[in-house]
């Protein structure tokens, strides 16, 4: 399998932190707060696969922005509000 390592899981690690906090337990509490499994995420989070279609779906729904997360860049900031 290859590693997407250093980036959108960087991303999305950032997001789900300014979400649920940093401290422990926190892998469980983004899988809650996104309704998957800490086993699922974790996929995500180790850079093992990128989010399709729904995971970025629900992302967007609580607040990312899909062209920061995925690209790094947009032109809205990477928690969605307008520059």
């Amino acid at each position: 399998m290859k590693s997407y390592q250093g980036t959108v899981q960087t991303r999305m690690t950032e997001f789900l932190q300014s979400h649920v906090g940093k401290e422990h337990g926190w892998k469980k509490k983004a899988a809650d707060f996104l309704g998957m499994s800490p086993q699922n995420l974790y996929t995500y989070l180790t850079g093992i696969q990128l989010p399709g279609n729904t995971l970025q779906f629900y992302l967007h729904k609580k607040g990312c922005s899909i062209d920061w997360l995925m690209f790094g860049e947009s032109i809205t900031t990477k928690f969605g509000n307008k520059v």
